[in-house]
């Protein structure tokens, strides 16, 4: 696993930093000799279910210190006193388990929980209170553990982005994985330190990376299109049948529709403005959580499954019509985007309540497939004197009408709201030709199959 595969594997918060940023970060220095073996002895005395302060100290020892190369600037215990507190909107007193600051004024404040799961169930609390007191401190960069799960965040007084590591991947049979390469080359001091720059390295990256979102608009819109492709030619066994009872301006229409309501849904997810931090919600709904699944099962495993797809409708029907459930109370938001398909409806609504069939449901790599391509692009990086592909996760957290209409011109001709408006009829015409049928065209293969560029610059 590259650099980069290990990044985009990790679970992200919007995009903290994209390919050249992450390689625009200097190099660590070479991990001290035995940390794996004392990494793996911190990590099997933790207990998992409630860690002992002593513990998750060792391992915070062996992680920071040791392993990105922290040694010096710890404030820890007693040494952080009522100044480094602070009061929060909840009543709740919270200040840092321990504090690295800089010779430059560079700070890193880093939390600790016993939830078992950050940021879902009772873990969303301590996540929410260490981005207020980021917020309130002025604090760019914190780090949220409970020995588990290890979260970097960035905040400043408007935007949000944070990336999670799962401290289990950390070392693959004796030796240590791309995974905390990745942590290393993150937190290291080269990375955390200004020496007399404006910023340090990583908010540069950091700051660059969030100014360059709308460099994404042409591969978004490639992704979509193939997601809809991908969507339409895994019910071909169910369309094909009855192909001439549809336009095929209806069929491509209601594939948009489909995929639309994953892109709102995905966005809504990046935004907490649905109840992600619900176990119920997360593990039985969600589509992070789906895709979280999904990512760790082999190719085949998923190919012999057909579990997402229903999970997929219970989604949609769950927005639609909400839900009392003290488990997941959700409001019914109605609207024509998550209304299910109508058999004695127009075209689109005919061709949608088809492809929502439960009948001969795609399997879940399919799924998994349309999943990575609207939550993953690629971007260009340097590679030696050439350049090559490598993936980035999608920031949905700055999801805007652009992104709606890169969907919208990718698949339809019209106003960039028709497919999640009332607007939305048999009356969009999609780009393409109304007999097209895309199960007869050979898609395009997927970028990690492809050879890597050896172009000269």
């Amino acid at each position: 696993m590259s650099l980069h595969e290990a990044w985009t594997a990790l679970r992200h918060g919007g995009n903290l930093l994209s390919p050249s940023a992450l390689d625009g970060l200097p190099a660590p220095e070479s991990p001290p000799r035995g940390l794996a073996d004392r990494l793996r002895s911190a990590l099997v005395a933790l207990d998992s279910v409630k860690p002992e302060a002593a513990a998750l100290g060792t391992l915070l020892d062996v992680v920071l210190e040791e392993g990105c190369g922290l040694r010096d600037g710890w404030q820890k215990g007693n040494a952080l006193g009522a100044s480094d507190a602070e009061k929060l909107l909840d009543g709740t007193v919270l200040k840092p388990r321990r504090r690295w600051t800089g010779p430059d004024g560079e700070v890193l404040a880093v939390f600790t929980t016993h939830a078992t799961r950050i940021g879902v169930g009772k873990g969303r609390r301590p996540a929410a209170q260490v981005v207020e007191y980021l917020r309130r401190r002025a604090i760019p960069l914190g780090l949220l553990t409970n020995g588990q799960q290890w979260r970097l965040v960035w905040t400043d007084t408007d935007s949000l982005a944070w990336t999670e590591w799962e401290a289990e991947r950390w070392l693959v049979a004796d030796l240590l994985s791309d995974e905390l390469a990745v942590l290393r080359r993150v937190l290291a001091p080269a990375s955390l330190l200004r020496i007399g720059a404006d910023q340090s390295p990583l908010l540069a990256a950091i700051r660059d990376t969030r100014q360059g979102q709308g460099k994404l608009s042409a591969a978004l819109g490639e992704n979509v299109r193939r997601a809809v492709e991908t969507l339409l030619r895994s019910r071909q066994p169910l369309i094909g049948p009855v192909w001439k009872n549809h336009k095929g301006a209806d069929l491509y229409v209601a594939a948009c529709h489909f995929v639309m309501r994953l892109v709102v849904t995905l966005f809504a997810e990046a935004r907490e403005l649905l109840p992600v931090d619900s176990p119920v919600y997360h593990q039985a709904y969600g589509l992070r959580g789906l895709l979280d699944q999904l990512d760790r099962l082999t190719p085949e495993r998923r190919k012999a499954r057909h579990m997402a797809w229903p999970r997929l409708l219970a989604l949609f029907h769950l927005l639609y019509r909400g839900s009392p459930h003290p488990a997941v109370t959700l409001p019914a938001y109605g609207g024509d985007l998550f209304r299910p398909g109508d058999n004695g409806g127009d075209g689109v609504q005919r061709a949608l309540a088809l492809l929502e069939d439960l009948e001969k449901s795609p399997d879940d790599n399919v799924i998994y497939q349309v999943l990575v391509l609207l939550t993953r692009t690629t971007q260009m990086v340097r590679e030696g004197a050439g350049w090559r592909k490598v993936a980035a996760p999608v920031d949905f957290t700055e999801l805007t009408s652009e992104y709606i209409g890169i969907l919208s011109t990718t698949s339809c001709t019209g106003p960039a709201m028709n497919l999640c408006s009332s607007s939305t009829s048999a009356t969009s015409q999609p780009c393409r030709s109304t007999v097209w049928k895309p199960w007869t065209t050979k898609p395009s293969p997927p970028w990690w199959t492809r050879p890597r560029s050896r172009n000269k610059s």
